[in-house]
């Protein structure tokens, strides 16, 4: 198989199984229930699918369904040791942060990956807010603490009374998430998951912060062989011809994208470099978050 083939697969794979980044941008208020949270669907075995002879010459409406979480979590969560001192990738450069208390998290991230992470490792009643994109069984049951779309509402967050926060980096403002963390609250930035093996090194990363390091080797395990198989149901549904493949984005919005996303990471770093910025939130109790 071409290699250009091969990442085809791959990505239509990961697709597939994870629908990580591939949540669509909703809007939803600072406090959602049921209404804000995904309904679940039934998405049938790519066996059952009947292919396009020729996808490049379709033309029409095409509707794509992604489903919540494909990987089952955990049947025992893994009981934590903490206190952990971990690294967290905040984007103006890496810093120490201590986890004392992992009962009540709040993970964030665009595409709701993180929250799905602590889901599969069995944590899913630890968490007591999420981002208008974690779907997962029961989720709707979560208060969502995003306003606007993706935008974090601090004092939704603070009213939780979280004892750890996720993120990786993706949502912000990233102004908001610092000031939280002066708030008192540990703020563990991981680093983004974009393919298979950066979403295995963010999953080590969530445990790690979770104080459940030991227990992502395993889940990684469970993940590659998961996508593994995916890949091998979606290299049926390839046309045998390589000129009737899907083609990949023009250059042209290749390099938008590009664009868009160099914009973005400078804005969060000046953001997450500028003190003057950020303003004083009540402290709470010391000792609940150090860093260094």
């Amino acid at each position: 198989m071409r290699l250009g083939s091969r990442r085809r697969v791959l990505a239509a794979a990961v697709v597939a199984l994870l629908g990580l980044g591939l949540t669509a941008c909703q809007t939803g208020g600072a406090h959602g229930g049921g209404d804000e949270a995904a309904e679940a669907v039934e998405l049938p075995a790519l066996s059952e699918l009947t292919p396009l002879e020729d996808p490049r010459a379709y033309e029409g409406p095409t509707t794509a369904v992604v489903g919540g979480p494909s990987i089952p979590p955990l049947a025992e969560a893994p009981a934590a040791e903490l206190p952990v001192t971990v690294v967290s990738k905040d984007g103006a450069g890496d810093t120490e942060i201590t986890v004392e208390d992992a009962s009540r998290i709040v993970p964030l991230s665009l595409s709701g990956s993180v929250g799905e992470l602590v889901y599969a490792f069995g944590l899913a009643d630890h968490i007591v807010g999420r981002d208008i994109s974690t779907s997962f069984p029961g989720s709707d049951e979560i208060p969502v603490i995003t306003k606007d779309g993706h935008s974090v509402d601090a004092e939704a967050v603070l009213a939780l009374n979280p004892s750890v926060i996720i993120t990786d980096g993706s949502i912000g403002p990233v102004d908001v998430v610092l000031q939280l963390r002066d708030a008192g609250i540990p703020v563990v930035t991981v680093d983004r998951a974009i393919d298979p093996e950066s979403s295995f090194a963010t999953a080590q990363q969530v445990a790690d912060a979770l104080g459940i390091g030991d227990a992502a080797p395993g889940l990684v395990d469970t993940l590659r062989q998961a996508i593994a198989d995916k890949e091998a149901e979606v290299a049926e549904l390839r046309p045998e011809d390589p000129a009737k493949l899907p083609a990949w984005p023009s250059s042209t919005c290749a390099a938008r994208r590009a664009s868009s996303t160099s914009s973005a990471r400078a804005a969060e770093w000046t953001a997450s470099s500028a003190p003057s910025a950020r303003s004083t939130w009540p402290r709470r109790s010391a000792g609940s978050a150090r860093s260094r």
